[in-house]
């Protein structure tokens, strides 16, 4: 336990704050579906942060009710311990990853000579609909032809198509990135995938029919299909082709790179589940791992942030209403929720600042799935690893890398509801494995009282911020076409720009953020009607941080 903030009581839910250089984070204890945490503050506009997190993937939706106000004593309760250690269980988990790792180290791998010439032409079966997959009508046959065989890679198209100068550039770029970077990433770092046509090539078919998919909205870019790797599957369900669907309309450039990166992962991760020597039976990785897989490898690659800075945005505007762990997307009719995928996507994030790349390659080539797949490979129990995400996305909130391609909207962490500590009150639903944040603020010295209740079990954590930094809400009014807001004085504003809080139905490098002045704003049609978020990130006279959020509705 940190003793910078001079604790008036040790392990007791009663802190004295002045101020500090860091944050730092206490856990509370929760019990009968109540929290309740005393704070004595001694500088005006100290700022702290509580989460309250729900890690169990099997509880409902839970309603919390935060509230806030003065007091004058302080009732001692007992700190919330980190989760005990159950020696049994550590001893489990070390001895899983132990068998993993030298069943990784002992298998045999054996693959098929490249060197075969390709047919000139094949039929895929491509899905319609994201309905009825046991059906034939949800499928229809394309007749295709070899257009570009590369040393790791074959690329067909739609026959119906015709090859254009611009197709040209595309397909050298298809091989180039292909063949010399994501193929040799892979393999070093998560495995192969299963070559179930034996030719020693993975296939690529280009084809625009994949944006007229019914259901897939926005329309779809590129797909990998688990069904195509299994033998037994006869055709319209599977093509016994290990195999990535693009779009024929996708131009060279960072996009494409991200695209051909992204599926290839999700190719490779099933493969080695189905592939591994301990499996005992077929069992693809849960989705919310799997995608969270494939855009850490984006990230790790560093081509574009145009398949996830969209989904990153959607879940820090409204972390609680995202799911963390979801099993199957397709089934919970998710697979294209932007929050779901950015949160996947953070996390693993962060694992892989705990563990490095050794994590890709543990959850890659496994025979478990899910949270048991990430407590092996992390060594930690997940309400554990929960707690410490929820936390980390306010003490270190995520930035992409200066060297990566700049996000279209500046990032200010997750978006905490105000709760002033002289006295308020908040309800918030918050789902599954998401987490609320609620910003606490005093605007005088004074000793006050924190409570959160709810019907059902949740981690609740306080975090406080550091001296150089100031978080601020911005308050306002929205019309049908226009924004009145006030923002903090004595700021000067390095990026200010308001966009829609839920970007669910963006298309990919649509609808940039609009940049903002201080004042009001004229709406252009894009934004009216919906929710907006105004995020703006600057520095105050005592050259404090200052980011500010607005949420109107």
């Amino acid at each position: 336990m940190s003793t910078r903030w001079g604790l008036s009581f040790l392990l007791v839910n009663c802190f004295h704050f002045s101020s500090a250089a860091h944050a730092d984070s206490w856990p509370i204890a929760v019990a009968h579906g109540k929290g309740e945490v005393v704070l004595k503050v001694e500088a005006p506009g100290s700022s702290f942060v509580l989460i309250v997190g729900q890690p169990d993937p099997k509880a409902g939706p839970l309603r919390v009710h935060v509230k806030s106000a003065t007091t004058v004593t302080a009732d001692p309760k007992l700190l919330a311990a980190t989760e005990p250690l159950d020696p049994i269980w550590k001893l489990l988990r070390k001895e899983q990853q132990s068998a993993l790792q030298r069943a990784r180290a002992q298998r045999v791998s054996f693959y098929f000579d490249p060197n075969r010439t390709p047919p000139e032409r094949k039929t895929f079966h491509l899905l319609t609909r994201d309905v009825d997959l046991d059906q034939t009508h949800s499928y229809a046959a394309i007749d295709a032809k070899l257009l570009r065989v590369g040393k790791w890679c074959q690329v067909y198209l739609d026959a119906r198509e015709k090859v254009t100068p611009a197709l040209e550039l595309t397909l050298a770029e298809i091989l180039r990135t292909f063949d010399d970077e994501i193929y040799p990433w892979t393999v070093k770092h998560l495995g192969r995938a299963h070559d179930i046509d034996r030719d020693g090539r993975f296939t690529i078919f280009l084809t625009a029919s994949i944006a007229k998919i019914q259901g897939a909205s926005p329309s779809l870019f590129g797909f990998v299909r688990s069904s195509d790797f299994l033998r037994e599957l006869t055709p319209p369900f599977g093509n016994q082709c290990d195999m990535m669907y693009l779009r024929s309309d996708v131009v060279p450039g960072p996009h494409l790179r991200t695209l051909l990166i992204h599926e290839f992962v999700h190719a490779v991760v099933f493969s080695e589940h189905f592939q591994h020597p301990h499996a005992k039976s077929l069992r693809d990785e849960e989705s919310w791992l799997n995608e969270g897989l494939a855009h850490l490898a984006e990230d790790l690659m560093g081509y574009s942030w145009s398949n996830l800075d969209y989904r990153i945005r959607a879940y820090l505007a409204a972390p609680e209403k995202y799911r963390l762990v979801v099993g199957d997307y397709f089934i919970e009719k998710l697979w294209r929720n932007p929050g779901t995928r950015g949160a996947a996507y953070l996390f693993l994030k962060w694992c892989h600042g705990q563990r490095g790349d050794a994590l890709l390659t543990e959850l890659a080539q496994s025979n478990f799935v899910g949270i048991e797949n990430l407590e092996i490979a992390l060594q930690k129990r997940f309400p554990e690893a929960f707690r410490a995400w929820t936390v980390a996305q306010v003490e270190t909130p995520f930035a992409p890398r200066p060297t990566s391609p700049t996000f279209r909207a500046p990032l200010a962490g997750p978006f905490a509801h105000p709760l002033e500590l002289s006295g308020g009150s908040v309800e918030l639903d918050i789902a599954p494995t998401a987490a609320g944040y609620f910003l606490l603020q005093a605007d005088a010295p004074g000793t006050y009282r924190v409570s959160a209740q709810a019907y059902g079990d949740f981690q609740l954590t306080l975090v406080s911020l550091p001296a150089d930094v100031r978080r601020e809400v911005v308050r306002g009014t929205l019309s049908k076409a226009k924004i009145h807001y006030t923002l903090p004085e004595g700021v000067t504003w390095s990026r200010l720009e308001l966009e829609r809080r839920f970007p669910g139905d963006l298309t990919t490098g649509d609808e940039p953020p609009l940049k903002l002045t201080v004042g009001d704003a004229d709406l252009p049609e894009r934004l009216r009607g919906h929710d907006l978020m105004l995020i703006g990130l600057g520095a105050d006279r005592a050259g404090r941080r200052v980011t500010a959020m607005g949420w109107f509705k």
